[in-house]
């Protein structure tokens, strides 16, 4: 019941949510009592209305249960499911094979769901691809924020990948980086002096910037080609364990213009780099850039869509040299 009846299928949370995945599992649990354990337990045997009735009802259950199995999955890939930093490094530190290719993932929680699309890809393509993306970090790395509604300081692991950047790339030594990240840095950032800077801002613009250039810098500097994908806009959704209330300054699609077009500058800048229009991809999906076959919770990958990204990225990311 948890499994089918979620957010992204039902479009609400909450209390709504969890009434509605109460009374489901009550209903069920009551109707199979009736129809198969109460017999049971009585040692009752159906005969003529009773006994059609009651196989009627089984046959509507197995019919019932097999068109929600049926249905497409929305399923956002779990991000719990997602490494810590460390294992991250621990896995990136492998010899590499004479000939072989690497793509290393750089980003955030939308960068990692673009990873598992491009690690199947890369099963099939004789590609090795690794993951170094860190959840709720973003280019302009540590520091506090003022995200989705709620002031917080960044995780200790955005810290951590972000000092560990220089390391991590002379370990795993790619061919090729794919860089998607940014969902923090449409966040509020409070600066040196106390005060909140948004993007926009003459100084938070430039400052971002920098770290944008320095990152790129770090992420070439054992040879690599260092590929940005624009950030799609995004809808994120209220989630009462995670967030504050709506709306959200992350939701202004303008933000995200303003950052696309603050990197593409950024990186034109840096030798060995260049830009792919993940944005543009999100834009043309079939459904648009927040269907809920693609994008279920206005920002991440599912496992199918995940899919579709990866065999239009991965070849582009083949021929980066």
């Amino acid at each position: 019941i948890f499994l089918w009846l979620t957010r992204a299928r039902l479009g609400t949370d909450g209390p709504t949510l969890f009434a509605a995945r109460a009374t489901a599992t009550i209903v069920i649990a009551a109707a199979l009592f009736v129809i198969v354990e109460y017999p049971i337990r009585a040692g009752v045997r159906f005969r003529g209305w009773a006994f059609g009735a009651a196989t009627a009802a089984t046959t509507v259950s197995v019919a019932v249960a097999a068109m929600f199995a049926s249905v497409p999955q929305r399923l956002v890939i779990d991000l719990a499911s997602a490494p810590n930093l460390r294992t991250e490094i621990h896995g990136l530190a492998v010899k590499k094979s004479p000939g072989a290719r690497r793509v290393l993932v750089v980003g955030d929680s939308l960068g990692w769901t673009v990873f598992r699309g491009l690690q199947e890809w890369g099963l099939l393509h004789h590609v090795a691809v690794g993951d170094y993306t860190v959840v709720g970090c973003g280019v302009g790395g540590p520091g506090t924020l003022e995200y989705l509604g709620v002031r917080r300081p960044t995780d200790a692991d955005c810290a951590t990948w972000d000092a560990s950047v220089p390391g991590v790339v002379a370990l795993y030594r790619p061919d090729v980086i794919v860089v998607v990240m940014g969902l923090a840095d449409l966040s509020p950032r409070q600066f040196p002096n106390g005060q909140f800077l948004s993007i926009g801002d003459e100084t938070f613009d430039r400052w971002l910037a920098g770290r944008a250039r320095a990152l790129t810098r770090a992420l070439a500097s054992q040879g690599a080609h260092v590929v940005w994908a624009t950030y799609p806009h995004v809808n994120v959704h209220h989630d009462v364990a995670a967030t504050g209330r709506l709306p959200f300054v992350e939701n202004d699609p303008s933000r995200v213009d303003r950052l696309d077009d603050l990197i593409q500058t950024t990186v034109h800048d840096v030798p060995g780099s260049s830009i792919v229009d993940f944005a543009a991809f999100c834009r043309n999906a079939p459904g648009g850039e927040f269907d809920t076959n693609f994008r279920p919770d206005g920002v991440h990958l599912n496992a199918a869509s995940a899919r579709q990204v990866a065999f239009w990225l991965g070849p582009q990311l083949r021929r980066g040299s």
